[in-house]
């Protein structure tokens, strides 16, 4: 099956991704790269699927154009924990009316990783017209199925879905790729699971 990868080149984008892979630097420094690159990518996943409404208000010698967000569709923003102190504030100035609600992920008894979203008792906000952006550090299969599964009985279509992750590697586009198709996906870089750069979560840290 094939995916709608978006890798973004912008040169601000290149050189905070470098930054972050080949600087030792804090943890405080790292957190707010990622967050940039956050904010950016998920400026990019909003372009085509939020479709604005122009209103034209006709005066008495002249016309004003409005432009809105449409109220009939709501935006639905999966943020992934790590990145919410800082990015949760931001996605407002992009997506003014988003309902955010964070995931984390966490471990069971057995030592087995299984993903944790806090989100269950949310659901009823979540409709069938409904756009779904998924915000990520790297790329996690598990919990886009999980999250997948959540949402299966909104009858959300596939294209009302955006991916963005910071980084994605390729076994991870492989497992995604078996299951679904045409699915976007908006990251800066594609890389090998055991490449130097690669960042499971803010917690390897």
């Amino acid at each position: 099956m094939n995916l709608n990868i978006h890798t973004i080149n912008h040169p601000i984008v290149r050189n905070l991704i470098s930054y972050v892979c080949n600087t030792q630097t804090n943890i405080i420094e790292i957190r707010e790269m990622l967050n940039q690159l956050s904010y950016i990518l998920l400026y990019e996943a909003t372009r085509k699927p939020i479709k604005l409404l122009d209103l034209h208000i006709k005066k008495l010698n002249s016309i004003s154009e409005i432009t809105l967000f449409p109220k009939k569709i709501s935006q639905i923003v999966f943020n992934e924990i790590y990145t919410s102190p800082i990015l949760d504030k931001k996605i407002y100035d992009i997506i003014p009316k988003a309902i955010v609600l964070p995931f984390f992920y966490q471990n069971s008894k057995k030592d087995s990783k299984y993903i944790k979203i806090n989100i269950e008792s949310k659901l009823n906000l979540i409709e069938k017209n409904s756009q779904i952006f998924i915000l990520q550090i790297s790329l996690n299969t598990d919990t886009i199925f999980e999250i997948f599964n959540l949402i299966e009985t909104k009858k959300i279509r596939i294209e009302q879905i955006q991916i963005v992750c910071i980084m994605c590697s390729i076994e991870e586009l492989q497992k995604i790729s078996q299951k679904y198709s045409n699915l976007n996906i908006y990251t800066t870089k594609i890389i090998n699971h055991n490449s130097s750069c690669y960042i499971k979560s803010l917690e390897d840290f």
